[in-house]
């Protein structure tokens, strides 16, 4: 059997999860945990602690077929009730950073990044405060939990 090493626990779990069906795979992570963004932290309360699931930055079943497959392996889907819609919001948030960074042109400009910098990022800007106001693309806040 070939030998495979799969670079970072966060968004390599899951190839590392389809790669043993071919190859030994042997994974590294820098961090003392795997998950990436996705783990769980204990909060103090009330003289004792909460489990919270901090998420992922991105997820959404068409890009990444092959988490959506590895949560399905793992028994878990996402929660409906939890599924919280967020578009409308970064759409003003990233409206006030698009006039934030203009206010900072001039210092944009002293770091010697070119007009077509400048003309890029205004576009990545704009482009995404448009997607989300039209619902192009939105940003959710979904709990995954285990099937009964």
């Amino acid at each position: 059997m070939r030998r495979i090493a799969v670079a970072g626990g966060g968004g390599g779990l899951a190839a590392a999860w389809l790669l043993p069906r071919r190859y030994d795979v042997a994974l590294f992570e820098a961090n003392k945990r795997v998950g990436g963004h996705a783990h769980t932290v204990h909060v103090p309360w009330r003289g004792g602690s909460v489990p919270v699931d901090v998420g992922f930055i991105v997820y959404n079943e068409p890009t990444y077929p092959n988490l959506v497959a590895l949560f399905a392996a793992l028994g878990s889907r996402p929660d409906s009730a939890t599924n919280a819609r967020y578009g409308e919001h970064y759409a003003r948030t990233l409206a006030e950073w698009r006039t934030r960074y203009r206010t900072a042109l001039p210092l944009v400009e002293a770091q010697g990044l070119n007009g077509r910098f400048r003309r890029l990022w205004e576009f990545y800007l704009a482009y995404c405060e448009g997607g989300f106001r039209a619902g192009c693309i939105d940003l959710r806040q979904v709990a995954l939990a285990v099937n009964p």
